[in-house]
């Protein structure tokens, strides 16, 4: 089995990158309906958490989508 690391994922239609990081399962009732503001490039946007926490990294450019999703990613984390 071959786990992969964690990526941005790239709208097939419109070519721009998200961040989409799955809630565990036992979280879901907790954070569902949560707001969370994410660092996206020099601004910061809001994401509704439910089974997944999905926000546009607002970038085509698949070396800057890698970097913005570093830093929300972490900022998730926290």
């Amino acid at each position: 089995m071959v786990l992969k690391m964690a990526s941005p994922w790239k709208d097939p239609k419109t070519g721009v990158f998200y961040i989409r990081v799955r809630v565990p399962t036992d979280l879901t009732t907790m954070v569902k309906g949560q707001t969370f503001n994410i660092p996206v490039g020099d601004e910061t946007v809001q994401a509704k958490a439910g089974e997944a926490v999905k926000a546009s990294l607002r970038t085509r450019d698949p070396r800057e989508a890698k970097t913005r999703f570093a830093t929300a990613l972490a900022a998730l984390h926290d």
